[in-house]
């Protein structure tokens, strides 16, 4: 499962890939905000 992601994100292009990391990192930060 995990290595399918993987090539999954090895086909993406890099600016998709940055913007998906940005979510993931929105995602991240909101999550910890609401533990404190």
């Amino acid at each position: 499962m995990v290595l399918k992601s993987i090539d999954l994100f090895s086909k993406t292009p890099a600016s998709v890939d940055i913007i998906l990391l940005k979510l993931l990192d929105a995602k991240v930060m909101s999550h910890v905000n609401q533990m404190s």
